[in-house]
């Protein structure tokens, strides 16, 4: 017998023997004793399967996923027995444990329980594909749960090993968090987060990508240390662990100026004001605030009528009911015309100052849509209205170009050297917030003012992260100005606007600028098309020649690391299929519009994998930002800095660019026959 496994045994049986003069005979007899009591009871040969407690639960009450996954493996099946917990040969599995089942490159992929089935005498696992990749500095792998794993039924006989394996934290970085945010009286969300953020801003920054939120507010969360009592939350590690609930504490936002948005025709978007925050007359309203930026990304489909004049609702209604019974539209008169026109125009303007002509035509059908009474005779009904929409559009913008609106007067017509010149301006690429107008209460001059003290910070050696990011919000609309009026050399905007880019405030002013979220939906975008990438990298290569195959060989020679040289394969591998004109191992700066920057460890040896020292970005000839983590991150930092730059795309890379933005990102008005084609195939 195993001596160390008996050491608690033989330490009582010692101290109750009261015997000292042959203690290896009193062990050994005691023992023995021991050993036969329990042969002779009728538990000593335990079951093959215990299981604690056990639910029935109907198949099709299970989430989209795991019905589907349930499915697939019992395709008859309308109930199924589910445990949290269950002894299989004297092996304890659990939910939430991890289990290892095939292999993908020669790594083992890991699965996270999400449930035990079980059937008869036999288990199965309702598991969870997790993202895994091999961290040589700890000797283990690094799992991170996904949006995008699969979840898939497995049986005993699928296992790589029987034993199952217990995840522990590294940094705070392996801990799934499952947050209840209560967003306002009525309002409450769910949120799961795979990753804990390293802060509460950060979380904050979260929280308003995933759940659409505008204006600056604080958290809340309920204590389970003092009876789920609300405390603010000041530090990440106050969070409790696995599941949290929050509340939202919007801060008061002041009251905008109604003279000067009526004066512009409602140029602002919906204010934070309008998501349960109060208000207040504050004297130093933020630009986030003032009713400068729009919020609203997206064309609404289909799009949505404003209401209208009381005395206009009423007669419109009392039409429609005509129209029912006599199939006779309404005469519209000057005022019904003019007052559907101006709130329509200042609703879309609320979105877009330049809506693309199917946006119009939404508008169009939406009007005959809800009031048939204005649908015209001839054709589809609504020419007339497109040709007044758009010509309301125009004298809209031309009274906003006269009154100084930023966004079109930036479009006007100058003379310049005796000649007519005319240079577009304008948004192309799913921006929102191309050229705003400043803040209330500040001009030109109190931003530069403000400018200078942003300059005067960053030059520091310990900035204020809080401080330069309210600085820089609030010079958004001077700096845009500069960049789209004077297109200046990116040398020059280092200078003026250092600050510009720092890596936090890259993804800052991505967010102003199109009110997206740059690293996580440009990572997430990632993780989901490296898969389908490289699946059609690899059944295509021998049309591509050798630069392709060179990247997948070394992409197959690598043996740690894996998800993230899939992730960097996918993204060299894109020019190459795209068929762009340019070489993936050119390393020369001189010349370079936009690039990726790699120092290796040793450029004068030829090895397969060489190490990656230092990623660094190229604009203009110029390293702008060094120190990058990864691949991925480069090229969002990148894809960032050409829009706070409103720099154009390479012409060597604008196929590349247009994927990123349009399949990647999924912003802008429409993208290239080749990149649609690209975008179809990553569809099936």
């Amino acid at each position: 017998m195993r001596f160390e496994s008996k050491h608690g045994l033989f330490k009582r049986v010692a101290r109750n023997v009261h015997n000292t003069k042959n203690v290896l005979m009193s062990l050994a007899t005691k023992h023995q004793q021991l050993m036969a009591y329990h042969l002779d009871g009728q538990s000593v040969f335990k079951s093959d399967l215990y299981i604690d407690k056990v639910r029935a639960v109907q198949v099709g009450s299970l989430d989209i996923a795991q019905r589907s996954a349930v499915l697939r493996k019992f395709p008859d099946v309308q109930t199924v027995s589910v445990t949290r917990k269950v002894q299989f040969f004297g092996t304890e599995y659990g939910q939430g444990m991890i289990i290892t089942a095939g292999q993908c490159y020669g790594q083992p992929q890991f699965f996270k329980i999400l449930s035990i089935l079980v059937d008869a005498d036999k288990v199965s696992f309702l598991s969870k594909k997790l993202v895994a990749w091999y961290l040589e500095h700890y000797r283990s792998f690094q799992l991170e749960d996904s949006c995008y794993g699969e979840v898939i039924v497995l049986d005993m006989n699928d296992l790589n090993h029987y034993y199952p394996l217990t995840a522990y934290s590294v940094g705070g970085k392996l801990w799934a968090l499952l947050l209840r945010v209560v967003v306002s009286d009525d309002e409450a969300r769910r949120v799961h987060l795979s990753q804990v953020p390293e802060s509460v801003d950060a979380l904050i920054d979260v929280l308003k990508e995933k759940l659409q939120l505008q204006g600056d507010f604080t958290l809340q969360f309920e204590d389970p240390d003092f009876a789920n009592a609300l405390c603010t939350l000041s530090n990440i590690s106050e969070l409790p662990h696995d599941r949290a609930v929050l509340h939202i504490k919007w801060k008061i936002a002041s009251q905008p100026d109604n003279s000067d948005s009526q004066s512009l025709g409602s140029i602002s978007s919906l204010d934070t004001a309008s998501l349960n925050s109060p208000v207040n007359t504050s004297t130093n309203p933020s630009p986030t605030t003032s009713g400068n930026l729009r919020s609203t990304s997206v064309w609404p489909s289909p799009f949505t009528i404003p209401p209208l004049s009381h005395d206009v609702e009423l007669n419109l209604r009392k039409a429609n009911e005509a129209y029912e019974k006599t199939k006779i539209g309404i005469d519209v008169t000057r005022d019904i015309k003019t007052d559907i026109l101006d709130k329509i125009t200042q609703v879309t303007f609320d979105i877009t100052a330049y809506p693309r002509p199917h946006e119009v035509e939404s508008i169009a059908v939406a009007l005959i849509s809800k009031y048939p009474c204005l649908k015209e005779n001839d054709g589809n009904g609504y020419e007339g209205w497109l040709t007044s929409i758009r010509n309301r559009f125009s004298n809209f913008r031309a009274k906003l170009r006269v009154a100084g609106c930023s966004e079109v007067s930036i479009n006007s017509k100058s003379k310049g050297d005796g000649d007519m010149t005319y240079t577009l301006k304008r948004a192309k690429r799913g921006e929102i917030n191309h050229c705003p107008n400043h803040p209330n209460e500040h001009d030109d001059a109190s931003l530069e003012e403000q400018r200078m003290l942003l300059v005067e910070e960053s030059k520091k050696a310990r900035v204020d992260d809080s401080l330069i990011r309210v600085k820089m919000d609030l010079t958004f609309s001077l700096r845009r100005r500069e960049v789209v009026e004077e297109q200046p050399m990116v040398m020059v905007i280092q200078n003026r606007w250092p600050a510009l880019f720092f890596k936090e405030q890259i993804g800052e002013e991505f967010f102003r600028i199109t009110n997206k979220n740059l690293l996580g939906t440009f990572r997430a975008a990632v993780e989901k098309y490296t898969p389908k990438l490289l699946r059609l990298y690899r059944s295509r290569k021998a049309s591509f020649g050798k630069d392709l195959e060179h990247i997948l060989k070394k992409l197959d020679d690598e043996t740690s690391n894996i998800i993230r040289h899939r992730q960097d394969a996918a993204l060299r591998g894109l020019p190459i299929f795209l068929r762009e004109e340019t070489d993936p191992d050119d390393v020369a700066i001189k010349g370079v519009a936009v690039g990726v920057l790699y120092v290796l460890e040793d450029c004068a040896v030829e090895t397969s994998s060489p190490k990656v020292q230092n990623i660094s970005l190229i604009v203009e000839e110029s390293v702008v930002l060094q120190d990058i983590a990864d691949t991925p991150t480069a090229v969002a930092y990148l894809f960032g800095l050409l829009y706070a730059l409103n720099i154009s795309y390479p012409k060597h890379l604008k196929y590349t660019f247009d994927t990123l933005q349009s399949v990647f990102m999924e912003m802008g008005p429409k993208c290239t026959k080749r990149v649609r084609s690209l975008k179809n195939k990553l569809a099936l």
